[in-house]
C-alpha cells in the first residue's frame, strides 16, 4: 500500500556487546555475531592565557576564562603534574591535526592525549611557562594577535616569537591580525570585541557591510597575518583560534525566531556569518580553527568535530584533570543545534561509508562521515506542513543514493496524521519528490526494517506491522508479566537475516518473528533510541544523561 521505497533498504537498529545467544525456542543454539565497539579517541584540548604571578588584569576580551584568564607558574606546574598523575600525555599540534584529518590513526596517539594551547600572545606564557613545559617534557601552541606584537607592553615581541619558533617547545599560529580589537556594529557607534563575528558598520555608507564585504575583510586580516609572520618565523601558519571563541555561532536571532530556543543570542549582529567565516579561513589557507567551548559540545575534542570549530576547555585556578575525566564519554557527541533551535537527534541510517541522521524535533537532516563529523545538512521546511506548530516527529529514515525517505509520526493534536516524504538531495538542496499521508495503523512507527522482501515497521509498544499492506502482524511477546509497553521498544532491526527489537526497559535485544514470537534475548546496555547497520558496521543513537551520543561498532560473524 505504501512505502515501497523501503524495499531493499536495511534500516537496522542494534547495540550489542554480547557474545552468544541463548537457546532458541526450537531448541537450536545459534551464535550471535560478536559486536565490538570502535574506540573513539578524544584529545583533551586545553586553553590558557597568562602564566604569571603578576598578571595583566585588563586583558581585552579575556575575562571569560574559568574564573580568571591567568594562572601562576606554580599553578601551571600543578596542572601538568595532575595531568601526568591521571595518565595524560602532551602531544604537538601537528600530531593532533594529523589525527583529526585522518592522516594518522588512533594508534599514533597515547591513550589519553593532551593538547596545550595559549591565546593572545602574552609574554609571560613564554617567559614563565616555558620552564614548566620543559620540566614536564611538554609542548604547546601559541595563538597570538598580530596587531599587538611589538606594540603593547606584556605582549610577545618578534624577537621572542623567533626564539619560541626555534626552541623546540612552542608552535606558533594565528589569533588574527586584529585579534580582540573592537568593531563598530551599528549606527549608534556601539562597539563589540567580537571582530570576526560581526558585520562592520560603514559610517560613510550609513549601513552595515554586506556578507561579501564581511568575508573580504576577514580574508584580508587572515592574509595580513600570514604575510607578516611567515617570513619572520620561517614557518607555515595554517591554524587559527577565534578571539573569545566567537565564530558566528551566537548570531543575531533570525526573523520570527523564538529567543527562548537560542543558547546565547546577540554576540553577532547578523545571521549566517559562521559559513562566511569558515569560507574565508579555507580560502586563505587555514585548515584548522579552535573555539573555546562549543554549546552542547563541552568535552575533549574528537574527530567528529568540524576542523574549523575544534572545542577547547578553559583552564583557571583550582583546575583538576578529574573534571576532564568526568567529561570523557563513550561515543561521539551528535549535533544538537541547527537553525538556532534545539535539534533532538533521532533516526539514523548508513549509506556506504557515511551516515544520515535526522532530528526528531526539527525538519533537519544531517550527513555524517564515518566518524560522525557533519559534512552536510539540510532543513526541509515541507516536513512541517500539517504539523500545526508541533514538532516534526521524524521517526524513520532510509537512504538510497541521493534519495531519502522520511517517516513522521502522527502527533497528539486533533486530526494529526503520519506522513511519508520522499526527498532528493544535492550538496545544497533537498527537493521533495513526494509527500503523502499514511494510514492510521502507521501513526506511531518508531522504525522500519527490510526483512525477507517485506518492510516491517514497529511501534514503541512492540506492535509489528507490514508497512506496505498497512496491516498489523502481531505484538512482541514479553518474558515477564509487566504491563508496561508504552515507549518500551526501539527497532525493528535486521542482523544476519534475523529480526530484532530492542527492549528499552529490560535493556535487551530480542530476536522475534514477524508475528512477535520471541526466541532469544541478549542483554544490552544503553538508552537506545535509533540504530542502523550495514555489512560489518553498526551505529546507534544513545540518549545519555547529559548528551546524545553516536556509538559505533564492528560486527563480526
Amino acid at each position: 500500500m505504501v512505502v515501497r521505497f523501503f524495499a531493499g533498504i536495511v534500516f537496522v537498529r542494534s547495540l550489542a556487546v554480547g557474545i552468544l545467544f541463548a537457546v532458541l525456542s526450537a531448541g537450536v543454539v545459534a551464535a550471535v555475531p560478536t559486536i565490538v565497539p570502535i574506540p573513539d579517541v578524544a584529545i583533551a584540548t586545553l586553553l590558557f592565557h597568562q602564566i604569571s604571578n603578576d598578571p595583566i588584569r585588563s586583558a581585552n576580551g579575556g575575562e571569560d576564562q574559568v574564573k580568571k584568564p591567568w594562572i601562576s607558574p606554580a599553578e601551571f606546574d600543578a596542572v601538568l603534574t595532575d595531568a601526568e598523575a591521571h595518565g595524560y600525555h602532551a602531544i604537538s599540534l601537528e600530531t593532533a591535526l594529523s589525527y583529526f584529518s585522518h592522516r594518522t590513526s588512533a594508534a599514533s596517539l597515547p591513550s589519553k592525549p593532551l593538547l596545550l594551547t595559549f591565546d593572545d600572545g602574552y609574554a609571560s606564557a613564554y617567559t614563565d611557562g616555558t620552564p614548566v613545559l620543559k620540566k614536564h617534557h611538554a609542548t604547546a601552541t601559541m595563538f597570538f594577535e598580530g596587531i599587538l606584537t611589538d606594540t603593547k607592553p606584556g605582549r610577545l615581541t618578534t624577537a621572542q616569537l623567533q626564539a619560541m619558533q626555534t626552541g623546540g617547545v612552542w608552535t606558533l599560529q594565528s589569533h588574527g591580525w586584529m585579534g580582540h580589537s573592537n568593531i563598530v556594529v551599528d549606527a549608534s557607534g556601539a562597539q563589540s570585541p567580537y571582530w570576526y563575528a560581526n558585520e562592520m558598520w560603514l559610517a560613510e555608507a550609513h549601513r552595515l557591510e554586506t556578507g561579501d564585504e564581511f568575508e573580504l575583510r576577514i580574508r584580508a586580516d587572515l592574509r595580513r597575518f600570514r604575510q607578516t609572520f611567515e617570513p619572520k618565523l620561517k614557518t607555515s601558519i595554517s591554524s587559527f583560534a577565534y578571539p573569545s571563541g566567537e565564530f558566528g555561532q551566537n548570531s543575531a536571532l533570525l526573523a520570527g525566531g523564538d529567543s527562548l530556543t537560542k543558547l546565547e543570542a546577540g554576540h553577532s549582529n547578523a545571521p549566517d556569518l559562521k559559513a562566511r567565516l569558515f569560507d574565508a579561513l579555507r580560502k586563505e589557507g587555514y585548515g584548522a580553527a579552535f573555539a573555546v567551548s562549543i554549546p552542547g559540545d563541552t568535552a575533549p575534542a574528537e574527530r567528529a568535530n568540524d576542523l574549523l570549530a575544534i572545542p577547547r576547555l578553559g583552564v583557571g585556578e583550582n583546575f583538576h584533570f578529574a573534571s576532564i575525566d568526568a567529561l570523557r564519554t563513550t561515543g561521539t557527541i551528535l549535533p544538537e543545534i541547527a537553525s538556532d533551535k534545539f535539534s533532538d537527534p533521532g533516526p539514523i541510517a548508513i549509506s556506504g561509508e557515511t551516515m544520515y541522521l535526522a532530528s526528531s524535533v526539527q525538519p533537519e537532516l544531517y550527513h555524517l562521515d564515518a566518524d560522525g563529523r557533519v559534512i552536510g545538512s539540510w532543513r526541509i521546511d515541507e516536513l512541517m506542513t500539517d504539523r500545526r506548530g508541533h514538532p516534526a516527529l521524524i521517526s524513520a529514515i532510509a537512504v538510497r543514493g541521493e534519495d531519502v525517505t522520511i517517516v513522521q509520526q502522527a502527533g497528539w493534536w486533533p486530526r494529526a496524521t503520519p506522513f511519508l516524504t520522499h526527498v532528493r538531495l544535492t550538496a545544497t538542496t533537498a527537493t521533495v519528490l513526494e509527500r503523502r499521508a499514511l494510514p492510521p495503523v502507521l501513526n506511531w512507527l518508531v522504525g522500519t526494517a527490510s526483512y525477507r522482501r517485506k518492510t516491517i515497521g514497529m511501534t514503541d509498544d512492540g506492535t509489528l506491522i507490514d508497512v506496505e499492506r498497512g496491516e498489523a502482524l502481531g505484538q512482541i511477546a514479553l518474558a515477564e508479566r509487566s504491563a508496561v509497553r508504552q515507549n518500551r521498544f526501539a527497532g525493528p532491526i535486521v542482523i544476519d537475516d534475523t529480526l530484532y527489537a530492542y527492549d528499552r526497559i529490560a535493556h535487551a535485544l530480542i530476536a522475534t518473528s514477524e508475528s512477535g514470537v520471541t526466541s532469544a534475548r541478549l542483554p544490552l546496555a544503553g538508552n537506545l533510541r535509533a540504530l542502523a547497520a550495514s555489512g560489518d558496521r553498526l551505529v546507534a543513537v544513545d540518549y545519555q544523561q547529559t548528551r546524545h551520543m553516536l556509538q559505533r561498532f564492528r560486527v563480526n560473524p
